[in-house]
């Protein structure tokens, strides 16, 4: 079972690069707006670090590839990439997606950054797809039905109240899992796999 002192251990393992990561996001948040300018250093490491490791719990193969869709300031897939998996992140702002690199950059990290909509991702097929304040769980599906097949993984950042977006259609499609999430009390991790659909790659 998922466990506070396992976060924790593998908070130590990355906290020297977060660390630098931290440095430029505040740098640059000046800029484009990547966080709440009120948000402080502390609130940043639980509820957006933490938050993003959590994931390594549920992916334990370091060799899976991930897709972070919407990566933005980063999180959760940098975070992942710090991890040591192979990360795309997606990311349509040009400006956002300069923000990934320079990171990717400085903390040489094996990560490929894509910026377009994710609608025109073409043969990239991830194990699995994550997503963090990006859009709602049928939209998501729709936009990056492109790079999903039989055997995607699709993880899904939501409060309590999102749950609503478990449609019909969805509960029928996908095997679905809600894990509780452990850095935020209304929060719960969406795990959606196993489609019964057709999902040929192609």
């Amino acid at each position: 079972m998922f466990n506070l002192e396992w976060l924790e251990q593998e908070y130590l393992e990355v906290s020297r690069r977060f660390e630098v990561y931290l440095e430029l996001l505040q740098k640059w948040n000046n800029g484009i707006n990547l966080i709440s300018r009120r948000t402080d250093p502390e609130e940043v490491m639980g509820r957006h670090l933490l938050d993003s490791l959590q994931l390594n719990w549920y992916i334990p193969r370091k060799a899976a590839t991930i897709a972070d869709i919407g990566a933005g300031n980063g999180f959760p897939g940098l975070v992942l990439a710090m991890c040591g998996y192979p990360v795309t992140l997606i990311e349509r702002s040009e400006k956002k997606a300069i923000f990934l690199e320079a990171v990717a950059l400085e903390l040489k990290l094996k990560v490929r950054i894509l910026n377009e909509d994710v609608r025109n991702v073409r043969n990239y097929y991830p194990d699995y797809i994550v997503t963090r304040a990006f859009s709602d769980i049928s939209n998501t599906i729709e936009l990056a039905s492109g790079m999903i097949t039989s055997d995607t993984i699709l993880f899904f950042y939501k409060s309590r109240k999102q749950l609503k977006e478990l449609t019909k259609e969805i509960m029928t499609s996908y095997h679905v899992d809600v894990y509780e999430n452990v850095c935020r009390n209304d929060g719960v991790i969406i795990k959606l796999s196993q489609p019964r659909g057709n999902n040929e790659r192609g």
